[in-house]
C-alpha cells in the first residue's frame, strides 16, 4: 500500500491535544517545506503562513474560535492569510509574475494575466477567493506529512474572521490593509483515550458513489 494513503487512512481531526507536547524546530521545518513545495495556480503562492504558539495570542483567539479547547491545548496553530483583492491585483501578482518571467517576455506575462482573469470570470470568483482556494491545496499536502512525522492535525474554519484579523493585527502578526485570515490548522499530539474516533473506522462514501471511469 502507498505510505501516503496509509497516513491518510489513519489520520483523524483531533479535538483533544496534549498540552505538554511541543513540536521540534526540525519538524516544523519539514511541515513548512511541505506547504512551500505544494502546487498553486500559476505558481503564485498568494498567501502567507504563520505558526502561532504564543499563549497570550492563543488565549485571546480562543474566545472567538468557538472556544475550541484545541486552540489553547495544542502545540501551536498554522494560520494562512491571503492578500486582499486590490493588493493582490495591483502589487503582489504583478511582482510575483516578474519573479518567474523576464519583463522582456511581454507575451508570456500577458498570457498569464489573461489566464488568471479568465479563471476568475469563468468561476465568478474574486482574486481573493481564488487565493483562499490555493491555501486549501497546501493544507491537503501538509496533513499527510504531519501524520508521517507523528504530528496530529485539525483544520479549522470555525472562527470569527473580522475579530481574528483584529487580534492578529493587535499583536503585529498581520497587516489588515493587505491580509485576511483564510484558514487554520491545529498541530500537536493527540490524547488518544480522549479522542473516541481513534477507535472507529473512518466514514467515507463508497468508491462507486464517488468515482466514475469514462
Amino acid at each position: 500500500m502507498s505510505k501516503v494513503l496509509e497516513y491518510l487512512r489513519n489520520r483523524r481531526s483531533i479535538k483533544n491535544f496534549n498540552n505538554k507536547y511541543n513540536i521540534e524546530n526540525k519538524e516544523l521545518d519539514i511541515l513548512f517545506e511541505s506547504i512551500r513545495m505544494s502546487p498553486t495556480s500559476f505558481n503564485m503562492q498568494p498567501y502567507k503562513v504563520y505558526y502561532i504558539k504564543n499563549k497570550e495570542i492563543l488565549n485571546e483567539l480562543h474566545s472567538y474560535w468557538w472556544k475550541q479547547d484545541s486552540v489553547i491545548n495544542s502545540s501551536g496553530i498554522l494560520v494562512w492569510t491571503v492578500y486582499k483583492e486590490d493588493y493582490l491585483k495591483e502589487i503582489y501578482l504583478p511582482n510575483q509574475i516578474l519573479k518567474m518571467v523576464p519583463k522582456e517576455n511581454s507575451s508570456r506575462i500577458e498570457g498569464i494575466n489573461k489566464g488568471m482573469s479568465y479563471i476568475m470570470k469563468d468561476r465568478n470568483i474574486s482574486f481573493e477567493e481564488w487565493a483562499i482556494r490555493q491555501c486549501y491545496i497546501t493544507l491537503g499536502c501538509l496533513m499527510p506529512v504531519a501524520k508521517e512525522l507523528g504530528i496530529d492535525t485539525c483544520p479549522i474554519e470555525g472562527y470569527k474572521t473580522s475579530v481574528t484579523n483584529e487580534v492578529l493585527e493587535k499583536y503585529n502578526v498581520i497587516d489588515m490593509k493587505k491580509e485576511t485570515i483564510a484558514l487554520a490548522c491545529v498541530l500537536g499530539k493527540a490524547i488518544e483515550e480522549q479522542n473516541e474516533h481513534f477507535s472507529k473506522n473512518k466514514k467515507r462514501l463508497p468508491l462507486e458513489d464517488l468515482f466514475k471511469i469514462i
